[in-house]
């Protein structure tokens, strides 16, 4: 797999959230910040906040603005996310 790697970096011009980006996120229901890396599946640590773009919450997150509100489906239930900021 290192031999096949490539390395992708967060294109910061991006007005979307995108593989690499590091997003800041409001739980609307607990009100509290989250901030998570989006890593590949290898990458992830959840202890320090990375978490794969293919989990349920990485998905729901590619692509969105700042600013946008998601629904995620997570084995403890349904989750609502407001995008604070990305990078």
């Amino acid at each position: 797999q290192i031999s096949n790697a490539i390395i992708v970096e967060f294109d910061a011009n991006s007005d979307t959230v995108r593989f690499g980006a590091t997003v800041t996120a409001k739980n609307l229901a607990t009100k509290r910040e989250v901030v998570y890396q989006l890593v590949s599946p290898e990458g992830v640590d959840p202890m320090n906040g990375k978490i794969s773009f293919k989990s349920p919450i990485g998905a729901a997150l590619m692509g969105q603005k700042k600013g946008e509100t998601i629904e995620v489906t997570t084995p403890r239930g349904v989750n609502k996310f407001q995008i604070i900021d990305f990078s």
